[in-house]
């Protein structure tokens, strides 16, 4: 049950954060917010290739968090509460 939640906050952020950073990537593409210089916007570039990286990375640790975190629950603890 644990380990399910732990999931399902992973992909919730994920979805989120996902969401987030492409509006943030867009908006600095388009109206160049973040400057290095006067005349130098940040540079970002969108690619498939590093959602896809960052989906793989949250997934994964995400996972293993949530997992580490179930597992540290056992019944002494659950009668307790």
């Amino acid at each position: 049950m644990f380990l399910f939640q732990g999931i399902f906050i992973t992909i919730l952020g994920l979805v989120f954060g996902l969401i987030l950073g492409t509006i943030i990537i867009l908006l600095q593409q388009h109206y160049s917010l973040i400057m290095i210089t006067n005349t130098l916007a940040y540079p970002v570039e969108f690619t498939f290739t590093n959602v896809l990286i960052v989906i793989a990375t949250i997934l994964v640790l995400g996972i293993l968090a949530s997992r580490i975190a179930a597992g540290r629950v056992n019944e002494r603890l659950l009668e307790n509460s």
